[in-house]
């Protein structure tokens, strides 16, 4: 409309300049911005031929999440904490230091995760698979089909078998909304599922995405090829965005158990340590058993107690008998 005034450019961000052309941004970028909710004619591009890339993308979300507030959307105030200040003391008087910057990537990671952790209630369930039956019959198939152990990851199984529980249990692949005294659950038809990667310096996650179409060769070929990709420093922000639920496996480092952290627009997310062979008694003697920890964290806003343990009970099922998923 004519003289309407344009929005305000909320404090702590840059506003775009006004493009009289056609953007320019590759079908990956596009992606990820679709994924994210954000406008490519609001982000300003960083490179001399004015191509909006990744980082371009990546920024403005960073920008939008320190002002608390989206080009324009009303502006809305941001939540504050009455918290004592951050202690600042000068360590170097007590001995020899290092100071590493952080990349800009990770300092929006970590102001996802100060958000996430203040507005999120989160709760953590636990339970224990017993996984005895699937590794063996996962050292079966290796062994019959001449496979490398990395070609058929137990990360393939539980991304399976959790696929199976998001259809059964579809609040748990959900995104929740909140805002103003409206709020509203977002199902997801589609089943896309994030998985942990750990490099040599970090951790990433990389999504199969329609997890609940594939089949147990799929996603193994597809967790081992998004894996080596993550270690190369090749994994695309098409192949990281997406996911509706995540799998953080943590068994090849170890530990007995942990509560994952959940990260928005998620509702849940799974934790699975290190399985440990333990005695179990089968009515005439004792016999070794492999058992492997599971951890659900969820939001509780969408969910309750009851439907978490009933999601976890089922996962549990269909790990320790396999089979059923394979019928």
């Amino acid at each position: 409309m004519t003289g309407q005034s344009p929005a305000p450019t909320p404090a702590g961000m840059t506003p775009a300049p006004q493009r009289t052309q056609t953007l320019r941004a590759s079908p990956a970028v596009r992606r990820l911005a679709r994924e994210f909710g954000v406008d490519l004619a609001l982000v300003r591009s960083r490179t001399a031929t004015d191509r909006i890339t990744q980082t371009d993308v990546l920024t403005f979300i960073r920008e939008a999440m320190q002002s608390g507030n989206v080009p324009g959307a009303p502006l809305r105030p941001r939540p504050t904490l009455a918290l004592a200040p951050w202690p600042r003391i000068d360590a170097s008087h007590f001995g020899a230091i290092e100071a590493r910057e952080r990349s800009p990537e990770q300092v929006m990671h970590s102001q996802e995760r100060e958000r996430d952790r203040v507005l999120i209630p989160q709760v953590t369930s636990f339970d224990e698979a017993d996984v005895t039956e699937l590794e063996r019959f996962r050292q079966k198939i290796l062994h019959e089909r001449g496979m490398a152990d990395a070609e058929l990851p137990l990360n393939a199984f539980l991304i399976h078998a959790c696929a199976d529980a998001l259809r059964r249990f579809p609040e748990f692949n959900a995104s929740f909304e909140a805002d103003a005294g409206h709020a509203k659950l977002v199902l997801k038809r589609r089943v896309h599922i994030g998985f942990t990667v750990f490099t040599d310096t970090d951790m990433k996650v990389a999504v199969i995405r329609d997890a609940d179409r594939l089949t147990l060769t799929a996603i193994a070929q597809r967790v081992t090829l998004l894996s080596r990709e993550a270690r190369d420093g090749a994994l695309t922000g098409d192949a990281r965005a997406g996911a509706g639920f995540t799998l953080a496996n943590l068994g090849e480092l170890g530990g007995t158990g942990y509560m994952p952290a959940i990260h928005a627009p998620e509702v849940a997310r799974l934790g699975v340590s290190r399985a440990d062979l333990r005695p179990s008694w089968n009515g005439i003697g004792f016999e070794a058993r492999r058992i492997l920890p599971l951890s659900l964290s969820w939001d509780h806003r969408v969910i309750d107690g009851v439907l978490a343990a009933r999601f976890l009970v089922h996962l549990a099922q269909c790990l320790s008998d396999f089979r059923k998923l394979l019928t």
